[in-house]
């Protein structure tokens, strides 16, 4: 929106989380108008306020062979025009290391205009471990940041066998009894298709598929060594999430998933995308994500799993729960319909009286 030039301007509905059609937790301050812990005043007017920085970035997810560039935009509705300032920028990694940093020639900015500062480019060449890095940008008091996600090559194999199979069945049971490790990424698996995007206000006044509200990552889990991310979806879990599913994982109460879909609260089922457990004296990780499909211009979805199979070969895969073979040959049998995505919604039958 603020990079609209002819825009007439923008309206917020709302800031707080709005309890009067059913629950929707939507703001980013609670009910009560009280901060929930998500971002500062300061933070939030970084991209929303007078003075916008803006970065056109074409993409979020690359490769060391690749260059970074990003389009330097400005929204500038404040009182009065920018004389001749230089935008100011640096690109660093998330220990605060610089790997590029410069500035762009000053401009003058008018009031009541979104204009074009300059062109930022960087290769990446010099990058060669996976992570997060971010773009900081300042014109005088004014700045902003965005994040990329940079994932060089490497091979997958080490030493330790890790055996891949795409669907459970009698091969994959002999191989766990047996002791061997099974990284199970099923071709068709029950449960719901995931998106990128949680459900928006609540499943009363918008019911639609998947009923999904958010996921929730165990970032810290030696799983994502090599696959950095906080304990939410950022951007570079838009490919993969578009490409998975949630399996329902409620008779697997021993089970805490590595990365879970959030149910919505009307019917709060057990949402499992990536899970690991001991099954006969072997281990299984399941990751019911899309592997096949286009894969080689996936590198977001390419990454987690080098970082699964480097975990799984290590002496740090070492899952915390048991699960005996019957519940995986009922979570496996269930089929892919969502028989709740099927079924009447209680919370609007309950809202029309019926």
């Amino acid at each position: 929106m603020l990079r609209t030039a002819n825009s007439g301007g923008f309206q917020l509905l709302g800031l707080a989380d709005f309890p009067g059609q059913g629950s929707a937790f939507v703001g980013i301050l609670d009910a009560f108008w009280e901060s929930k812990g998500l971002v500062t005043p300061e933070k939030f007017r970084e991209s929303c306020g007078p003075t916008v920085l803006l970065a056109r970035l074409p993409k979020r997810t690359y490769a060391p062979a690749e260059t970074f560039t990003a389009r330097m935009d400005i929204y500038h509705f404040g009182p009065q025009r920018i004389s001749g300032q230089r935008l100011a920028w640096r690109l660093e990694d998330e220990t605060g290391q610089v790997l590029a940093q410069g500035k762009l020639k000053g401009k003058n900015v008018e009031t009541a205009t979104v204009d074009s500062l300059g062109e930022i480019s960087v290769p990446l060449s010099a990058v060669h471990r996976p992570g997060k890095y971010t773009l900081k940008a300042c014109l005088g008091e004014v700045r902003n940041e965005w994040d990329i996600w940079v994932y060089p090559e490497t091979d997958e194999a080490t030493t330790a066998p890790v055996n891949i199979a795409r669907e459970w069945n009698d091969r994959v049971r002999q191989d766990l009894e047996e002791g061997k490790d099974v990284l199970l990424i099923p071709d068709a698996a029950p449960g719901r298709k995931t998106k990128f995007a949680s459900h928006f206000w609540n499943p009363i006044m918008f019911n639609w598929n998947p009923m999904i509200v958010g996921i929730l990552i165990a970032a810290d889990h030696p799983a994502f060594a090599d696959f950095p991310t906080d304990t939410y979806a950022d951007w570079q879990w838009w490919d993969i999430l578009n490409h998975a599913r949630a399996l329902e994982m409620n008779r697997l109460t021993m089970v805490t998933p590595l990365v879970q879909s959030i149910d919505s609260y009307e019917t709060n089922h057990k949402l499992g995308i990536v899970f690991e457990a001991h099954v006969g004296k072997g281990r299984l990780l399941v990751a019911a994500i899309d592997r096949e499909k286009d894969l080689e211009q996936r590198p977001a979805t390419r990454q987690p799993f080098r970082s699964f199979i480097r975990y799984m070969q290590s002496d740090r895969f070492a899952p915390a729960a048991t699960v005996p073979s019957y519940l995986l040959d009922e979570l496996f049998s269930a089929g892919t319909d969502n028989k709740d995505d099927k079924a009447p919604n209680a919370a609007m039958l309950q809202l029309l009286n019926k």
